[in-house]
């Protein structure tokens, strides 16, 4: 049987003191908190973030004590392991929480009691809470944004249209797409959301391609007015030439098949340039026959962009038989970034670990240049992908 996430994060402190450089042999261990959900519901994240904690340690100079809490996926259990892990002196940071809701708590205890964490959220903002707290992961306004700079500069794309879903993912990547877009010069000419548990986003995608129209009414408050302000056309009205899809791959794939009936010219020859966030990778798209084929798609990670990243890759590979994923990757270059800091820090007090992750400094990590911010939010760039007629992605720029 395998070892548990706790049990190998437990033995780490002497698998860091054993491969660390010859000179640091000498230093006492410097001891970091970690917040993961090692049980419960999200447990498969807390697995995540510990293979890549594991995988990074080994590269740090810097001995380091993992110091493990298990947040069982609950926002006051993270928050009261976080005042435990400050009431020790001996700690000198915090990383995770995972979850939105579990990093905010754990990040506003922290806060409070002037401990560094480095949370592991995606959720933009988190860092806001103050100035004791940073986000390893990339935001999926930052990738949206991002896209949108692609479209207009790199595509030379100038009518843009946003189908998404009606969600907290899609509606902060609709958001931060049109104003990137609409800074960079484009005009967003359609924007339609859908119910992302509806199997048959008919209306909507006839809506988004002008083959139905909505009536303007001074009355919309019911279902059944809101449905008959809605007039069908005879042919669809496609006013777009780029159409942003932030939605994961079943999604996708359901929601092409009826942009295809609705008269949207998608797929190779077709005249509407698709473009998707990460979460497209999120499973198979082959199942759109060909409709996704040239999509331009978000990576976070690349493990093949170089020689250099390729020789990481394959450490994580003999270790756990397997490719790394996107959240380990993040985790395995956050900690890259924290290690920068205590290179530094000697001793490493919370005060100096705070000023350093602060100073704005970067790594070469496995997913490209990464950094902090001056308000601890993550800077970095991302890959691009394209998707050809079977659903498969490959690099492209």
């Amino acid at each position: 049987m395998p070892p548990s996430p706790l049990g190998r994060l437990l033995v780490l402190v002497w698998f860091a003191i054993g491969l660390a450089p010859a000179a640091a042999w000498a230093e006492e261990p410097v001891r970091i908190g970690v917040v993961l959900p090692l049980s419960g519901e999200h447990a498969a994240l807390g697995e995540a973030v510990t293979s890549g904690l594991e995988w990074a340690t080994d590269q740090l100079s810097t001995p380091v004590e993992w110091v493990v809490r298990d947040s069982e996926g609950s926002d006051s259990v993270a928050a009261e392991a976080v005042r435990e892990l400050c009431e020790d002196p001996t700690i000198a940071a915090i990383i995770g929480p995972v979850g939105v809701s579990e990093a905010k708590a754990a990040a506003e205890q922290a806060e409070a009691l002037e401990m560094p964490i480095l949370t592991l959220t995606s959720a933009e903002g988190i860092e806001n809470i103050g100035d004791h707290v940073f986000r390893l992961r990339l935001s999926p306004e930052s990738q949206s944004r991002a896209l949108a700079v692609f479209a207009v500069n790199a595509l030379q794309r100038k009518r843009l249209a946003v189908f998404y879903p009606d969600d907290d993912y899609g509606r902060a990547c609709m958001r931060a797409f049109v104003d990137a877009a609409n800074a960079a010069g484009a005009d967003v000419t359609t924007i339609e959301a859908y119910d992302p548990d509806d199997s048959k986003p008919d209306t909507e995608a006839e809506l988004l391609s002008g083959k139905k129209m909505r009536k303007l009414t001074t009355n919309t408050s019911t279902k059944k007015a809101a449905e008959s302000s809605i007039q069908k056309r005879r042919k669809p009205s496609i006013d777009f030439d780029l159409l942003f899809i932030p939605d994961k791959a079943p999604h996708v794939v359901r929601s092409l098949a009826f942009l295809q009936l609705s008269g949207v010219p998608l797929g190779y020859g077709g005249s509407v340039q698709l473009l998707g966030t990460s979460a497209w990778a999120s499973g198979d798209l082959g199942g759109s026959d060909g409709l996704a084929a040239g999509a331009f798609v978000s990576r976070l990670f690349d493990a093949e962009v170089s020689d250099a990243v390729l020789t990481r890759v394959q450490r994580f590979v003999d270790r756990f038989e397997r490719r790394p994923t996107e959240l380990e990757a993040q985790t395995h270059d956050g900690i890259l970034l924290l290690g920068e800091a205590l290179e530094v820090c000697k001793p490493a007090s919370r005060g100096c670990v705070t000023q350093q992750l602060r100073s704005g400094g970067s790594v070469e990590g496995i997913t490209g240049e990464v950094g902090l911010t001056s308000s601890g939010g993550l800077s970095r760039s991302i890959f691009i992908f394209d998707v050809d007629e079977q659903g498969g992605l490959w690099p492209a720029y």
